[in-house]
């Protein structure tokens, strides 16, 4: 996961760490805030960031990863 870390810039950098592998995840509301946009583009980029991931582990691990 830090490898793919690595790959991000930006906001995705912050909601990757301080949501997505986080212990104790901040909210969408606490992210919006932070950054200055709603909870719901928080959201929008929450889920192309998790897209990302998905692409990314199932580069890197083949058909290890489910397809869900």
């Amino acid at each position: 996961l830090m490898t793919f870390r690595d790959t991000l810039k930006g906001k995705d950098v912050l909601i990757f760490d301080k949501r997505m592998v986080a212990e104790d995840p901040l909210t969408l509301q606490e992210l919006g805030d932070e950054f200055g946009i709603s909870r719901e583009r928080v959201r929008q980029l929450e889920a192309r960031l998790t897209q990302k991931l998905r692409v990314y582990l199932k580069e890197e691990l083949g058909d290890a990863v489910g397809a869900s």
